[in-house]
């Protein structure tokens, strides 16, 4: 009979040794389930901590039901600690992703939304309507210093589109003249300046596997088919200091009003 007994003493210890085994296991699990990014570092210290001291509550617990209830403290305290505070702050696409704030079909929504405005337009051929005969009469008209000397008309955003066109070695169609330019800040001995909206070639950026289509905007020159920054057409002299100032007003007032 005392064998007996001793035998089912010991048989009990191999199964609350098992049974601690398998909670502390699972509360290993329960940390591991959890995304480290979404703490600060010194929270998920302290969620590592608090597993440390469950699995030790587990292993110092004399019955299973002790053992249920260290294992259930320890995962209701990992539980209790806070996620990094997102509220007020701001992330790009790419850290939101990292962070687990955005998952790959959030992603691929946003970008179907945004690129539905941003996705470069490559048409096929350059309409009939455009008008041809005064291309070069228009490219040569250099003269004069007064401002504003050249009208912005649809045959020279014709003309300009088509430049830009050429330049990125994309096609042209002529529905893109009334949204290429955002705005328009004058004409100075033939040199054309304003700001424009590179829709015929957005570059493109990938984030989690989705690519998302970036519209560039920058004010820029246009003289003789070719293209210069402001800083270049000064340094050769079709733009002079008293047009970048004229230049400079309209900028600030988000172009001429035509």
């Amino acid at each position: 009979m005392l064998l007996s007994i001793a035998g089912l003493s010991a048989c009990d210890n191999l199964d609350l040794a098992a049974y601690k085994t398998t909670a502390k296991s699972e509360i290993t699990n329960h940390v591991q389930g959890l995304t480290s990014s979404n703490y600060t570092p010194a929270n998920w210290t302290l969620i590592e901590q608090r597993a440390d001291e469950g699995k030790a509550a587990v292993e110092a617990a004399a019955s299973k039901p002790a053992v249920d209830t260290a294992k259930m403290e320890a995962i209701t305290d990992i539980d209790n600690v806070p996620k990094e505070e997102s509220a007020g702050a701001f992330f790009s696409l790419q850290e939101a992703f990292d962070k687990g704030l955005l998952t790959k079909a959030d992603l691929e929504s946003i970008a179907y939304y945004h690129n539905d405005d941003s996705m470069p337009v490559y048409p096929e051929t350059l309409d009939a309507d455009i008008v041809k005969a005064s291309i070069e009469d228009i490219k040569n008209n250099a003269n004069g210093n007064k401002e504003d000397e050249m009208e912005l008309t649809e045959e020279l955003k014709a003309i300009i589109l088509q430049d830009l066109c050429a330049k990125n070695s994309v096609p042209f169609k002529s529905d893109l003249i009334n949204t290429f330019i955002l705005a328009y800040y004058g004409t100075y001995n033939g040199c054309v300046v304003l700001s424009i909206s590179y829709i015929t070639y957005s570059p493109t950026i990938t984030i989690g596997g989705v690519k998302f289509f970036i519209n560039i905007y920058q004010i820029t020159t246009w003289y003789k088919g070719n293209f210069y920054s402001l800083q270049e057409a000064y340094d050769s002299g079709y733009l002079i200091q008293e047009n970048l100032k004229q230049i400079k007003v309209y900028y600030e007032n988000g172009g001429i009003q035509k």
